[in-house]
């Protein structure tokens, strides 16, 4: 029996994929590695054949460009192992933690195992990240109380808030056959989320363990770190927080926790759609014209106290728009991601 699938999306991949799977292969358990170049436009797809080709734990598929999402679509239509993980390109995971995973889900007949995750800087060393856990079981109503106050609240603090990315666990490949799980591309940096939102709400038995089993890498110039430009950012996001509400209907929730994910998510489209459209100079006006309308038929959502805790900059763009200054957003977004850009290429 296998017992465990790691899914690794490649594109442009060559610098880090070596460590990157080598630090997968010390991972003692019966285990199949499938890596998926994502139609890698220079020579990954042979540096991979090349390094790993005779390796009978390593199958390495290549596939028509189509983005993260469908490349890990299409690991998981090929793994057979009873767990699947997730790894990118450029990051290394802990062998021993995630061997410490597999035994525990399959002893304790676990549907996740969450573990702790850290920053990989370029030096090599390690920096702590936010979501170091306590050992903790939980149940099929605790997993649900965290997704609600997480989907509903966005509170801190709370199960996929705290975890917030798929490297982050083992998943059972049963629960995700049974439902019919796969990411989806609503908008393409949330397909995380959307991809832990299904398995959770999916799930009876999750364990979450206080042993490091990843390290992400902090590399500003990276692949998998560059911010991209998203066509339709608008529509994307509203699709997006469709899709959650429709997937908590069913769920017993107070009226005035409704009302605060409806601000919530009104509030996080609008935000995210004026950062994406006035950050990058090639651009849409038509979208940006799409963007103002909406936030004219929904201005009144920033009268009312902040629903999430946001970073500094959002809280700016918030400030501007309670005062319905939406061109002085616009133009704030695109001075501080020139000047942010400005600082990486001096890096």
């Amino acid at each position: 029996m296998v017992e465990l699938s790691v899914i690794v999306p490649v594109y442009k991949g060559k610098q880090y994929i070596k460590q990157t799977i080598e630090s997968i292969k010390k991972i003692q358990c019966n285990k199949e590695i499938i890596i998926v170049d994502d139609g890698s436009p220079d020579d990954s797809f042979e540096y991979c054949k090349k390094i790993f080709g005779l390796d009978k734990e390593i199958r390495i598929e290549r596939k028509k460009n189509g983005g993260i999402v469908d490349a890990r679509n299409f690991g998981l239509n090929l793994a057979r192992g009873k767990y699947i993980m997730f790894s990118d390109q450029d990051d290394i995971c802990f062998p021993k933690t995630v061997e410490k995973a597999v035994k525990l889900a399959i002893i304790e007949k676990k549907d996740i195992v969450f573990w702790s995750t850290v920053y990989l800087l370029e030096d090599g060393s390690f920096a702590e990240r936010d979501n170091v856990y306590r050992e903790e079981n939980l149940n099929q109503n605790e997993v649900k109380e965290n997704l609600v106050k997480d989907m509903l609240l966005n509170t801190e603090n709370t199960l996929i808030s705290y975890i917030g990315h798929v490297w982050s666990a083992i998943y059972s490949r049963e629960i995700i056959v049974e439902n019919h799980i796969r990411f989806k591309k609503f908008v393409d940096i949330e397909d995380d989320y959307l991809f832990l939102f299904d398995v959770l709400r999916s799930s009876k038995n999750v364990k979450m363990i206080k042993d490091v089993g990843y390290a992400w890498r902090y590399n500003r110039k990276s692949e998998t770190y560059r911010i991209k430009y998203v066509n339709n950012i608008l529509e994307r996001y509203k699709n997006f927080f469709f899709y959650i509400e429709e997937g908590i209907s069913g769920l017993e929730i107070e009226e005035k926790e409704r009302e605060r994910f409806r601000l919530f998510s009104i509030q996080e489209t609008i935000i995210r759609s004026i950062e994406n459209e006035y950050t990058f100079l090639a651009n849409s006006k038509k979208e940006k014209r799409n963007i103002k309308a909406f936030f004219n038929e929904n201005k009144d959502v920033f009268q009312v106290k902040s629903v999430y805790n946001y970073a500094k900059k959002r809280k700016r763009i918030y400030a501007l728009l309670k005062y319905d200054l939406f061109g002085i957003a616009g133009i704030y977004v695109f001075l501080d991601s020139h000047w942010r850009r400005i600082k990486n290429k001096m890096l």
